[in-house]
């Protein structure tokens, strides 16, 4: 299913962990727990992803061995 030779860095599982991070905050605080960690951290992965991963029309993957990126999988098949 993976190739040992292409790992690659996308805004799909990026984007899942920022609505994650979202949610717990949202229980930590029905909770009475804090919660601001959680929305720091969701706020900081997605100003990291799209800083990294977004040109401006479009989410790129970025191959993580030679750091290039892609709009499609940047590893040639």
């Amino acid at each position: 299913m993976f190739r040992d030779d292409c790992l690659v860095q996308s805004a799909d599982l990026a984007a899942f962990l920022v609505l994650q991070m979202k949610e717990l905050a949202t229980l930590a605080a029905e909770l009475g727990e804090p919660s601001a960690q959680w929305t720091e951290r969701a706020e900081t992965l997605l100003t990291t992803m799209l800083t990294d991963l977004w040109d401006g029309t479009r989410f790129l993957s970025r191959d993580v061995a030679s750091e290039r990126s892609a709009p499609a999988p940047a590893c040639s098949t």
